[in-house]
């Protein structure tokens, strides 16, 4: 298993650098702010619990929109419009049974973790790190598990890659290929080119990131957590997420179902800058959180901070593969951790 210090879980409040992007998004999705001022979709939030449960919701006045099994998480997952006389402020009211099996929030967004200052000057390789204290080798780590924007598997660099994409992406939204691609590289990657630090291994994408008529690209509380729940009933033990956003109860319960059915959450720490409060999911207590520093340990200048991070790796001026069969370089807390899960996956493979 992998081991990680333990430590607690902090509030969360919007980065400044994420605030436009946040407010134009608001716009395109019929979104409204919650009272931490995080986007949420308007009048929609969800319950994670059981059937019971949710049978009573809508005795009390309650509209179930949608009803689905996450039964790689042992939950169902419910979408809910409240009624007329519901706010946000008294949204813990409708916790009808105050167990910790059920979870209740708003269908929060998230954004990726988008890269930083291309094509700058080349960096040295990765320096050996003391990665991880690993023992067994019970997890079946030939298959990798990612959740992100969609792959373009037209690029010569997956062409002896097997990659398995199902689609989660929210509505209102469009084909994004520009993140995944760039990841899946640094996991899976393999050409004359170029070389992924886990070329063997089986990619399991859940696709989660759609964007808007003007390129912004988004996800929900929703569409991650059903993502989760699929790589989970593929059996997937590793998996790399590199988005950001506001602390979420649904979000918690479905990390920690994973995380306690012996699946290893890599997560980005987020570039939103040294000031900014921890992101979620990189700050919840069972995800490994990995932020980004050049080969010599300074930390990249947008990269979050903070005791909930676990590891820092050289995430500056990153190799992978970019749009029109080409490669390119990038910075950010994505590449870092999409490093440390090429490495758990080669070290284990």
């Amino acid at each position: 298993m992998i081991r990680r210090p333990p430590r607690s879980t902090p509030l969360y409040s919007s980065a400044a650098s994420d605030v436009y992007k946040r407010q134009q998004l608001d716009l395109t999705l019929d979104a409204v702010k919650d009272r931490a001022g995080n986007s949420t979709l308007t009048n929609e939030w969800l319950i994670m619990t059981d059937n019971v449960t949710l049978s009573r919701l809508a005795e009390e006045g309650y509209l179930i929109k949608n009803i689905e099994e996450l039964s790689g998480l042992g939950y169902v997952l419910g979408t809910v419009q409240a009624p007329g006389s519901f706010s946000l402020k008294n949204i813990a009211t409708v916790q009808v049974i105050y167990d910790p099996f059920i979870a209740v929030d708003l269908n929060h967004v998230y954004l990726p973790q988008q890269p930083q200052e291309k094509n700058s000057s080349p960096t040295s390789s990765l320096k050996p790190l003391k990665l991880l204290s690993i023992g067994g080798n019970e997890n079946t780590w030939s298959k990798i598990g990612m959740i992100d924007s969609s792959i373009d598997t037209a690029h010569p660099v997956f062409a002896t890659t097997h990659i398995n994409e199902q689609a989660f992406t929210p509505r209102k939204g469009r084909k994004s290929l520009q993140h995944g691609t760039a990841i899946a590289s640094i996991l899976v990657g393999h050409s004359n080119q170029f070389r992924g630090l886990s070329p063997g291994s089986d990619l399991y994408n859940g696709v989660v990131f759609a964007t808007d008529e003007l390129g912004r690209e988004f996800s929900t509380t929703a569409a991650i957590v059903r993502a989760i729940n699929w790589l989970a009933t593929k059996d997937v033990k590793l998996i790399n997420m590199s988005l950001a956003g506001p602390d979420n109860a649904i979000l918690r319960q479905a990390i920690n179902s994973a995380c306690a059915r012996g699946i290893v959450v890599v997560t980005a720490a987020g570039n939103s800058g040294p000031a900014s409060s921890p992101l979620f999911p990189a700050a919840y207590d069972c995800t490994i959180a990995v932020t980004a520093v050049d080969n010599n340990g300074k930390p990249f200048h947008r990269a979050n901070r903070g005791d909930h991070i676990d590891y820092a790796l050289a995430g500056i001026d990153v190799r992978h593969a970019s749009d029109d069969d080409s490669f390119d370089k990038s910075s950010g807390t994505s590449f870092a951790a999409a490093k440390l899960t090429g490495l758990i996956a080669c070290l284990l493979y």
